[in-house]
């Protein structure tokens, strides 16, 4: 899931911006269509995420949010090149994949600390999507760099849907007990309650 996750973020956003260029849009409406991304995940994450807790259902409401995302930046392959037929299909994008990553950290986490693997092994996996996706990629693009990585980014988003099929299935209470436990670590570490306040 990590591989196939990150793996769709280096097909796209190295060459989001280079792409909206050769479109025609000015720099200004590059600079809103492209920070849409975070402000969805500073926005709706958080919403996202209480929907997951209080249903105990981590892993559907991740392929809820995974699959409506893919087929909203497909369609921006067929929405027109001007700004104001981009936005609605980028702001419902940044809807729908705004908690992916955030939930796919906590899964992670948890099945690390339960089954007594580290995070950083499976972690290292979305390292390693990245690193290639963007090497092939853009060696592929070349200097043509058009609309054909969006299909790849869409591929890769139903990929990650798939692998959660496989994904064990947590206690809810298990859950519960590390989020709390989390929490209270990063209370006790003001450096990183202050990176966490501020990221994206």
């Amino acid at each position: 899931a990590y591989a196939c996750f990150y793996g769709a973020i280096g097909s796209m956003f190295p060459f989001l911006a280079v792409h909206y260029r050769r479109m025609g849009l000015d720099g200004a409406h590059v600079g809103v269509l492209i920070v849409l991304g975070p402000i969805g995940v500073a926005l709706f994450a958080p919403l996202w995420g209480m929907l997951a807790d209080r249903l105990h259902a981590h892993r559907a409401v991740l392929r809820a949010s995974l699959l409506p995302a893919a087929a909203a930046v497909l369609l921006l392959l067929t929405s027109g090149t001007s700004f104001e037929t981009l936005l609605p299909g980028m702001l419902a994008w940044a809807f729908f994949v705004s908690p992916s990553a955030a939930l796919l950290d906590s899964y992670a986490l948890a099945v690390a600390e339960r089954d007594g693997v580290a995070f950083g092994r499976l972690r290292m996996f979305g390292t390693l999507g990245y690193i290639v996706s963007v090497s092939s990629v853009g060696a592929w693009m070349g200097d043509a760099v058009d609309g054909r990585f969006l299909y790849i980014y869409g591929c890769g988003l139903v990929l990650t849907a798939l692998a959660t099929l496989a994904f064990p299935p947590l206690h809810a209470r298990t859950a519960r007990l590390l989020a709390r436990r989390d929490v209270v670590e990063a209370l006790r570490q003001p450096a990183l309650t202050a990176l966490l306040a501020t990221d994206r």
